[in-house]
């Protein structure tokens, strides 16, 4: 993948694209965010969240492709694009070779090997950045996320309550 611009398929033979997120890219994300059912918006958020808020949105389009990344995983659809997936990692103000890291994926397009892919990406745009691990946090209900932790040799430990934390070691 050059920096900016990946296509590649599912599992299932899809077509998608992953890329960097743009700041005209809201109402791609806007459009993605209500085609989430509730259980994937509470496990992406570890709350309730019923719509995406202003501010939220605002941080996902304008970061700084460095400290800050957004990739958008998309299809073209009836000539227009079809938001599928986000992944994000945002640099920690601690450690600077840490990051934390989150993915959503529409319901329709769980399964399919999207959620690999994005975390893939990131880990590349971590690597040409300086980040030497990334974390994320998810309910110990989430199965689908804690095998893609796995797949990736994640150490994963109690954070509270029912909330795990996944720790991925970047090795080139």
């Amino acid at each position: 993948m050059n920096s900016d611009f990946l296509h590649t398929r599912l599992k299932d033979a899809t077509p998608v694209f992953i890329r960097r997120v743009h700041p005209y890219d809201g109402p791609i994300i806007e459009n993605g965010f209500h085609r989430l059912s509730e259980k994937t918006r509470y496990y992406r958020f570890l709350s309730p969240v019923s719509r995406l808020p202003a501010e939220h949105l605002n941080r996902l389009l304008h970061c700084d492709h460095i400290n800050h990344e957004v990739l958008c995983a998309g299809m073209v659809h009836d000539r227009r694009i079809e938001g599928v997936g986000l992944g994000q990692y945002i640099r920690s103000s601690q450690n600077p070779a840490e990051a934390e890291f989150a993915i959503v994926i529409v319901d329709d397009y769980q399964t399919r090997g999207l959620g690999g892919i994005l975390v893939h990406a990131l880990i590349r745009s971590c690597r040409r950045n300086g980040i030497k691990k990334i974390f994320g946090y998810y309910f110990a209900e989430n199965h689908r996320f804690h095998a893609l932790a796995q797949k990736y040799h994640a150490d994963i430990r109690l954070e509270s309550g029912a909330v795990l934390r996944a720790d991925i070691h970047l090795t080139e």
